[in-house]
């Protein structure tokens, strides 16, 4: 599914985080499930038709869409009613977690570093239309996620606006950033199944 100038091209059903699961090469991790948020997509990345990456986006429970409805599509096929009815309902926060293969990274060269730089400037520029006038989130080396229950070291980048951490788990790299303003927890829990 993509925008366009013509509007959402819904002629085929995006991937969900079950197939996404059965198709790429190493674990998937998503958001410890709570009533504060909601999974509302899995967006995917390929090489040479592989599946190297997905990111997981959310619907922000704690918080109530403002502003117009969503446009009723016509013709647009059921999936895509109901997540344009979902979004009227809760604003969507965009790839909240991230996950690639090395080989998509940058082969041995990864790094978790890397891989949270990226994301806290995509979620900097996209989410909070941030130029970075704000200073960069400090990145410090430490327990960074929590994934079934347990600690994983990686980094952590922390700000007013934003916490971000990252770490290298089996043969893919994750991260996670949560935005200051959810009342999300600041490092929420990923599950691996």
């Amino acid at each position: 599914m993509w925008l366009s100038a013509d509007g959402f091209d819904d002629r085929e059903r995006p991937m969900n985080l079950d197939e996404v699961r059965a198709e790429f090469s190493g674990p998937v991790f998503r958001l410890e499930p709570t009533d504060q948020y909601e999974l509302a997509a899995v967006g995917t990345s390929r090489r040479d038709g592989r599946l190297t990456g997905a990111s997981l986006s959310y619907f922000d429970r704690t918080r109530h869409a403002t502003g117009p409805e969503p446009p009723a599509w016509s013709g647009a096929q059921e999936w895509m009613a109901e997540w344009l009815r979902r979004l009227g309902q809760h604003p969507l926060v965009s790839e909240v977690v991230r996950v690639w293969t090395l080989e998509e990274f940058g082969g041995a060269k990864a790094t978790e570093l890397a891989m949270l730089n990226l994301h806290l400037d995509f979620v900097l520029t996209n989410e909070l239309q941030s130029e970075s006038q704000e200073r960069p989130p400090s990145r410090k080396s430490g327990s960074a996620l929590v994934l079934d229950g347990a600690p994983v070291p990686g980094l952590v980048a922390e700000s007013a606006q934003l916490t971000g951490a990252a770490a290298r788990i089996d043969d893919v790299l994750v991260s996670v950033v949560v935005l200051g303003f959810l009342s999300w927890p600041a490092k929420p829990g990923l599950i691996s199944r």
